[in-house]
Formats: C-alpha cells, structure tokens, sequence
C-alpha cells in the first residue's frame, strides 16, 4: 500500500475535479473523509491508483500524475478514463529496465474491469437505437475514438486497449526528444481493418449463412466500412454528401531549396514505406500517437516575452529511416502521410502532458444519459412472448431446441396486440425495437409456415469449398443418383398393370381449431386436426382421414390404423389377386419402424386378394409427390374461407376439406373417432422380435432401408434393399415358425388403441372454454369443447 502522504495526494487530484452521478452529486475536496467516496468507484480502484504510483516511482524522470479524470463525467466514464489511462501509462515503461509493476498495473486494470460493470452498456438497457446520432459503444474499457478532422476513428478503435497483453491493442510507444523514433508495429487480429470496396457491402455476408436470430454487426454498416477505409487511407463515400473521396497517396516532396535537403535524406522507396505503414495502423488513435512521437518541440532562440501575442514554441519533425532519426521539414511530413495541418494541430491538442504526450481518448458518445428502459417493462415483454402458444413443426419434430408459434401474425402484429393489452390495463409499454429484440435474441422462437424440406446434403455441399467439397464429392453424387432412380421407379410403377396399385400417403400440417382473424385466438393452445391422405397415383383418388387431438395422437398406430383402413378398402373391391406398393417419406417415428412392417405382414395373411406389399421410401430432401397438391388445395380452401369467418370446430375442417377440389372427383374423406385406431404396437410382437439381423446374421439400420417388400407366401420375412440401384433383395427372418406364423395371424384380433377418448391438458381446456364464456367461440360449440 502507498504512504499515507501519497494517498492524500491522489485523493487530492480527484477531489480536484469532482464526480457527477446521474444519482447523486459528490463533491470531493480534501477536507472531507474521502474513503467512502472512493470506495464507491469500484473494488480495486484505489489499489489500481497505487500501483500506478509505485511504478511511476521506479522509473526515473517519470512525470506521471494521478489525475486521470475530466470534469463533468459520471462514474462509470471515471473507470473508463481510469483504465484507459493505466493501459497507456504502462507502454511508458515497457521499454525501461527498471519497471518491474507493469504486470501488476495490467492485471489490476482486469480487475477492475471485472469488479465492476456498472459502466457496461448494453442493448437491453439503451432505447438509444432510435437515435440517428447513436454510435454503438461496446463493453470495453475504451471506445471508439473519432476527431473533427478528415479521419476519424476506425471501429476497431473499440477493442483497441481493452487488453494490454494483446499485440493488436498496444499503442504507439512513447518517447521524450532526445529517443530514438520508431514507429509503433501494429498486428489486428481478423480482418477488422482490411478495407472494402463499397460494391462489398451488399455481400458481405453472402458467404455466411444468416440464423434466425439476427444479431448486428456493426463493422458491416455503412458508415463502419467507411470509416475503416478512411483511416486505411483508400477511397470511401462520405456518409452526409455521398461524396467518393480519392484515395491517399504520397504527395510531392518539399523541393531542391530545403534547407534540411529531406529529399536526399528519405528516398522515395522509403517515402512509400513511411506511407503504408502510417496507413496500415487503420486507428486513428495510433495515427495521432505516431504524429506526437514523430515531433520534437524546440525552443526558439529569440523571444519577446512582454508582447502581446508571444511567440509559440516550434516543433520538429522526424521520420524514422533505417532505425535512425532523421528530421524532416513540415511540408515534406505532410506530403510524405498526405496529412494536412487540421490533422497535425488536433493530434497535439489531444495529447496529455502529464501522461508523458499520451493521446487522450475522444470522449464523445461515451455519456450515461441514454434512455433506460424499466426492468418491469421487459418482464412484461417476456410474459407477453411466453403466453403465446407453441405448436409443433411437421417438418422439424426432430428438433426440440425450437419452438414454432402461428405464422398467421407477424412480429409486428404480436407487439401491436402487446401494446393494446397494455393499454388496456394502463401500463407503459416498450417500443417495437426493445420487443423485437428481446424475441429474437432471448427466446429460440420461430414462425411456422409450411414449406418444402430442405435437403441436408444438398446443402451441406453447396456451402462447402476446396478439399470439403471433394470429400463431400461422391455422398452427394450419390445421393443424387438415388434421387433420380427412385423418381423414374415411381414414374415406372404409375405405367404398371391394373393388377398393382400404386399409392403415395403423407401428414398434412396440423390445423389449429378454432382458427381465425381474432387476436384472442392466438393466444390460447389450440386443439389440433391432422389429415392423412392416401393418394392413389394412378387413378388420383385422394382418401383424407381426419381426426382431432381428442381422438387419437400423430404416431405410428394413428397411420397404421389409417394405411390398415385403406388396404381393407381395396382389398374388398379387388376381384382378383393385387400387389400394393406405397411411397412415403422417411419419417421412421409414423412409417419406418418395425410396426408398419408387422402391420404389412398381418395384411398379408388377413386380406385375401392382396399378394404383396412393397414400401418405398422417398430420399430425404426430396419427398415432394402428388399428395402435397391434396395439402395446397385444402390449405387454399381454409385461407378462402378465413376471408369471410372464423374456423370454431373440426366439423368445418371436414366440410372444407371434402369441397376443396372444385373440379373432377372430391376428396373422400373419413372422419375418425378413437375407437377407429388399432394398437400395433401390441401386436408386433406377436408377429416377430427380429427386425434389425438379417439372414447372413447383419445388423440392419432401419434408417439404410430404401424398400420394403413383404409377400403372402413368405409370411414369416420381409425383404429389403439399401439402395434403388440393388437388384437383388435381402432377407430378414421375423419369426421362427412360418406356417405356424401365418396360421396364427389369421386368426388374430386387432386391440383397440383407446377405450375412450383422449383428455387434452387442462391448461389448452381452459384457454378454449375461456372464449366460449367470453361469446368468442360461439355458445353453439359449448358441449363440443366441454366434451374435450
């Protein structure tokens, strides 16, 4: 710890300049017991101070003070200016042999960046984004730093600093008139100084695939991408005239009459270096650090000390060339790092003399005063969001981390309907910017809208490059093959004989009951109605089995159940023996597991007409088949018919669904109960335990399967092929006995998979029968959701 004297003296310098909170005022001096006032600042304030002090002690003429602060700041701007002038202070001594405290001023300074963070301001507490004048201020200990004159301060400026150990973030080192100039080497991390063309800007995130969740980025605005072009030095398009601004470039040198002859001195090769490497600092900041440590101020010889206007002091100005000091004459300074005088004036006027010539930090943008928004308005915000009722994605089951709400309302109608609920309980309210930003980046929420399933593999090869995409090379050429052949398998089975029948069967999107243009809808769980159609390819019949949540699941029994139904159906119109081939997606929770397979089997042995049964699965990503026109003209129907009235039971989803098609032969449609569904779960078992070893005693992945075949005269397999270009199929053994097997099978009942109907949670009940107390739901579907 520092003598007492000097503790005094410290307390003396900020006593000096005072604090203003936006809490409270403090008015330091030193006849006040100052211990609290400065303990307020922040754990390891004082002890930062101190050692700051001791180091400046063991360097020898060291004219460092204390007095780091400015009039007028609050707090939290005292810490910024603090560390920041510790950061700076430390590269005073890093090239003195004596200095043995600049570790410890380092990690004194994370210390207090980590023992307070009150000065930190981010989005969720600045409505400031509003502001045309608001300029984004990162927590860090430094921020962006700008002048009045032609360059400003680069956006890497915001990072510079915040870490004395890191390269990137050292400042020009700092030297008294009699050292030897050399310039700061500078090494930024990523490309944040890399300077872009303005025809970039549209595509600078081309290449990168966007999330949901958008989040700014700041170095890629306009006015950012500017910026970084302006302190590199290259052409750029002024924000405010829309001006192209030339590049710079080395000018001129001085001339054959100077006196001090800096073109026999500096070549121009040596010119172009000095150039580049002012440029290539792209901070300017450290630009201004390279002027002040390029200059040397003299004394003048003759001086009149009694006039009005006395004469100022001069300054010299130096290049470093071949790590020697030679001076240089202001025009060739200027000329050589096409500065102007504006430049070189705001460089001195910025520098601090006590901190041995070190740049001070702009301090503009770096105020508290910004609009605070209340804790308890974002809470509301976050209930608001939290009452909107998730449902389930029928493309994206598999993916648990998101959750889908309707995508009949847009971010803007959720926050409009927020605010009118505000309103109407009297309460303030956030704006549209804080809403929407705490849904995107606070909650994993997305709006559900059907649409085409995106092929993985496709994907994953269109966005790779270079050695992935050859190693990605022969999955994806495959992939396509197999894409290809089981198109033309399905094109050739449509050409087949009368004796096959070819059908394609699918899950239409959940429809949400009650549905329509009424705000109150959306904010209540819904009761689900699924459809299953079965689409006979050849023919074009189109069978939709309907039923709601109340009555039966989305799982495999539900579409077991269906498939079972549909197989009966043929099989009584059949007057002859018939092959059945199906087409479907991969979906192995509904289709591709082995209780379809044990519902295949047990259709073979129970229908008569039915000879085999042949299942084809469609490749992932490329699923689309005739039944998604079934799914366009319903969903048609249900947007046409919303136009005029609200949706308020499944009943209408019936009526709608069977009227959907306008030309040719309805939709037949077959409205289900629960006890319309069979448990195969519990008969699969009872048909076979082995579904996964083949005959050569081989695991068998039910993800690798492309077909599926069983047959009535060998009731006790199934065979199946890993790929559209097999010829041959393999063999899997179900059970032991065959003939004992199909006896056994013909005579065996199917349990039903409900004895009643299904009660949906209580919560989605109460949410219902609340809008039928309210009239919103009128009181003609009472008993139906009272039923529920």
């Amino acid at each position: 710890m520092l003598p007492q004297k000097r503790l005094a003296y410290i307390r003396k310098c900020i006593a000096t300049h005072g604090e203003t909170s936006n809490n409270s005022q403090y008015n330091l001096n030193p006849s006040e017991n100052l211990d609290t006032s400065l303990d307020e600042q922040g754990p390891g304030y004082i002890e930062c101070l101190e050692n700051v002090d001791i180091a400046c002690e063991s360097v020898p003429n060291a004219n460092v003070q204390t007095n780091l602060f400015h009039k007028d700041i609050n707090a939290s701007d005292h810490r910024i200016e603090t560390a920041s002038a510790i950061d700076n202070v430390s590269y005073c001594f890093e090239n003195d042999a004596n200095n043995t405290d600049i570790n410890d001023i380092i990690s004194n300074t994370e210390d207090l960046s980590k023992a307070d963070k009150s000065y930190e301001s981010d989005f969720d507490s600045d409505d400031s984004v509003k502001d045309p004048n608001y300029r984004h201020r990162p927590p860090s200990r430094s921020s962006t730093d700008s002048s009045s004159s032609s360059s400003s301060s680069s956006s890497s400026a915001s990072s510079a600093r915040s870490h004395s150990s890191h390269s990137e973030n050292i400042p020009p080192a700092l030297h008294s008139s009699n050292s030897e100039i050399i310039p700061p080497t500078l090494h930024f991390s990523g490309n944040e100084n890399i300077p872009l063309a303005n025809s970039q800007l549209e595509n600078l995130d081309s290449n990168k695939k966007l999330t949901r969740k958008r989040q700014r980025n700041v170095s890629s605005w306009k006015s950012e991408v500017a910026k970084r072009l302006r302190n590199t030095g290259h052409s750029y398009t002024s924000k405010k005239l829309k001006k192209v601004i030339p590049a710079r470039k080395v000018g001129p040198p001085c001339g054959e009459k100077c006196r001090l002859k800096c073109s026999a001195n500096v070549s121009e090769e040596e010119r172009k270096n000095i150039f580049d490497e002012y440029y290539n600092l792209g901070n300017i900041t450290m630009q201004r650090q390279y002027i002040i440590n390029s200059t040397t101020m003299i004394n003048p010889k003759y001086k009149y000390t009694n006039a009005a206007n006395p004469r100022q002091n001069n300054n010299a100005f130096y290049f470093s060339v071949q790590n020697s000091k030679v001076r240089v004459c202001k025009t060739f300074f200027k000329s050589t790092l096409a500065l102007n005088d504006r430049v070189i004036r705001t460089a001195f006027e910025k520098r601090i003399p006590s901190l041995n010539n070190v740049v001070a930090v702009d301090g503009r943008g770096k105020h508290a005063n910004h609009a605070k928004i209340p804790d308890i308005i974002k809470f509301e915000i976050r209930e608001h969001i939290q009452s909107i009722p998730t449902m389930d994605s029928h493309y994206c089951r598999s993916n648990t981390n998101k959750l889908y709400i309707d995508g009949s309302k847009t971010l803007t109608d959720l926050h409009k309907d927020y605010v009118k609920l505000c309103q109407t309980e009297h309460k303030p309210y956030g704006n549209y910017v804080m809403y929407s930003h705490i849904f995107n980046n606070e909650f994993n929420i997305a709006f559900y809208s059907p649409k085409k399933d995106r092929c993985d593999t496709c994907e994953a090869f269109m966005n790779a490059t270079g050695d992935e995409k050859q190693r990605l090379r022969v999955e994806y050429d495959t992939h396509l093959i197999e894409k290809d052949l089981s198109r033309a398998e399905k094109e050739q089975d449509k050409l087949k004989g009368s004796s096959v029948v070819v059908a394609v069967y699918d899950l239409q999107a959940t429809m949400p009951c009650p549905r329509g243009d009424v705000s109150n809808f959306y904010y209540i769980s819904k009761l689900n109605v699924l459809n299953f159609t079965i689409t006979d390819l050849k023919t074009r019949d189109v069978y939709c089995n309907v039923w709601h949540e109340g009555h039966g699941n989305r799982g495999v029994n539900e579409i077991a159940s269906c498939v079972w139904n549909y197989l009966n159906q043929i099989d009584t119109k059949a007057e002859r023996s018939i092959d059945v081939i199906f087409y479907s997606d991969n979906c192995c929770g509904q289709q591709k597991n082995r209780y379809m397979i044990s519902m295949y089997i047990l259709a073979i042995c129970k229908f008569r007409n039915i000879s085999s049964i042949t299942h084809k699965f469609l490749i992932k990503g490329h699923t689309q088949n005739e039944g998604d026109n079934c799914h366009s003209l319903v969903e048609r129907k249900i947007k046409k018919s919303l136009r005029s009235s609200a949706i308020y039971s499944p009943a209408q989803y019936f009526t709608l669904i069977r009227t959907a098609k306008s030309n040719g032969k309805p939709f037949a449609v077959n409205e289900l109960t629960y006890d319309s569904f069979y448990d195969f779960k519990e008969v699969s078992p009872k048909i076979g335990k082995n579904f996964s070893k083949n005959i050569q005693n081989e695991t068998v992945k039910m993800n690798d399967i492309r077909v599926i075949y069983v047959s009535k005269s060998d009731p006790g397999f199934f065979f199946y092929k890993t790929s559209y270009s097999d010829t041959a199929y393999k063999q899997i053994k179900v059970s032991g006995s065959t003939r004992s097997t199909q006896h056994d099978l013909m005579t065996l009942n199917l349990p039903a998979a409900y004895s009643e109907r299904i009660k949906i949670s209580s919560k989605k009940k109460q949410g219902l029968m609340k809008l039928v107390e309210k009239n919103i739901i009128p009181k003609y579907y009472e008993d139906f959701y009272q039923n529920l």
